[in-house]
């Protein structure tokens, strides 16, 4: 679908209403073209979008609300003016719920739908620059069948307040597809609150959920409002949520279906409107099937399920990825891009990649500051050995993948300071961080193995 400059799409059945309707909107210098009838709306808008839709409630075929509910199924978001000769309160409220802009009855004021009209024009404006700005900043790439399916799932649940359950092996992107529906949702304007429920203890769950009162609990010294308040009017993206707690399911359920609750330590309920978007890497039905899930809670999740395949399953992605990651890495150093030779290339494409996409980055951080050397005629190269010869991935037992990503940092800061003769400044300036940084990350590494030698010991 391809947008033109500003143009007004006008709907209307009867042939008196809508071109009086038009002649307004063009006497502010505003294109216009009008349709009789739904099905011919809803094809042009395959091809080309208006900017605004003055939209009659009742249309031979489709209603106005049909058209609404038709657009949104086709990823179509575009402000609308409803027109109706009957003031009907519900059909008003559905669709304004649905995302409509106005309701105006007939006979309606010319100035406050030529105001109507403006705005909309003005909000769709917004909407393409900040769908311009969500694509370069949260770049989903892929053209593999099974990531395109991913896409056109996403697009279809972007534009609803469905709760989606997102859910695929650790690396694959999970976060990235949140923001990214939630940048195309009618919520794009608000927050985008997210929560590693993983990295939460159990005791502490309540309170970054739902906020605390002064004094609720020792150490609570002020007021703090959870994530579900910082979220309202946005969403609010749940990380790792099947590594939270019986009790915490309890509480989260609840506020799901009643969209209410009250802060720790206090007794006002506060009412939010939230759309929740969680993620897992776990299969959550085998954990309702085992007990350690509420299937209530599971089934109030996944009223929208999105599975992002592993890499290993979209191989045809590795060069696209390949040339994102090395061409961002680019553009932040400032160094010219490297691209690895046709030999690497086949080598990234049978690697079984156990960390997925955040592993291939990892792999191109390391390749690109190691030089980029290409794999020689032998197999037994730079990158070979990145890749098939890691020391953390061979030690047993197979370690966790958080542990994975802090001992491969590790070795990289070591080898990029090895490469500089020990030169901290040329090292940070290489990894891409500041000296400071660098010097915090050694420190704590070096804490560590003093601890390890000295439990050891």
């Amino acid at each position: 679908m391809r947008e033109t400059s500003p143009v007004v799409y006008v709907v209307d059945d009867d042939d008196s209403m809508r071109e009086s309707v038009a002649s307004l909107i063009r006497s502010a210098d505003v294109a216009v073209d009008t349709f009789e009838s739904p099905n011919e709306l809803l094809g042009r808008c395959r091809t080309q979008l208006p900017s605004c839709m003055v939209l009659d409630v009742r249309l031979p075929g489709l209603s106005g609300l049909d058209v609404q509910r038709e657009l949104l199924r086709m990823n179509v978001q575009v402000p609308i003016v409803f027109l109706t000769a009957h003031a009907d309160i519900p059909t008003s409220v559905r669709a304004m719920k649905s995302g409509a802009l106005e309701f105006l009855t007939k006979p309606f004021d010319g100035e406050a739908l030529l105001t109507a009209v403006q705005e909309g024009i003005a909000r769709r404006h917004q909407a393409v620059i900040r769908a311009r700005a969500v694509r370069e900043a949260y770049q989903l790439v892929g053209r593999s069948p099974r990531f395109e399916a991913v896409l056109r799932r996403t697009h279809a649940v972007a534009p609803t307040d469905a709760t989606i359950l997102i859910t695929g092996e650790t690396g694959t992107g999970k976060e990235l597809i949140a923001r990214s529906i939630h940048a195309r949702s009618l919520r794009s304007a608000q927050a985008f609150v997210a929560l590693n429920c993983g990295a939460i203890q159990p005791e502490l769950m309540a309170s970054e959920l739902f906020g605390h009162e002064r004094g609720a609990f020792t150490g609570a010294v002020q007021q703090r409002s959870g994530r579900f308040e910082l979220a309202d009017g946005g969403t609010l993206f749940l990380d790792e949520v099947g590594e939270i707690s019986a009790e915490a399911q309890v509480a989260l359920l609840r506020v799901l279906q009643e969209r209410e609750f009250e802060r720790v330590g206090g007794s006002k309920t506060i009412h939010v409107d939230v759309r929740v978007i969680a993620a897992t890497n776990r299969d959550l039905a085998a954990a309702v099937a085992a007990g350690t899930f509420r299937s209530d809670l599971f089934y109030r999740l996944n009223v929208f399920p999105v599975h992002l395949p592993p890499l290993r399953e979209r191989v045809e992605d590795i060069p696209l990825l390949v040339e994102h990651f090395l061409g961002q890495r680019a553009r932040v150093t400032g160094a010219p891009p490297r691209t690895p030779d046709k030999r690497s290339m086949a080598m990234l494409e049978r690697h079984s990649w156990p960390g997925n996409i955040r592993e291939l980055q990892s792999v191109l951080e390391r390749w690109a500051i190691l030089g980029g050397a290409e794999v020689p005629p032998d197999d037994s190269g730079t990158l070979f050995e990145l890749l098939i010869d890691d020391p953390v991935m061979a030690s047993e037992p197979p370690v966790r993948y958080r542990d994975y990503r802090e001992a491969q940092d590790r070795i990289l800061i070591e080898r990029t300071l090895e490469s500089v003769d020990g030169n901290h400044s040329e090292a940070a300036r290489r990894l891409g961080m500041s000296r400071g940084a660098l010097l915090g990350r050694l420190r704590k590494y070096r804490s560590r193995a003093d601890g390890t030698s000295a439990s050891g010991g």
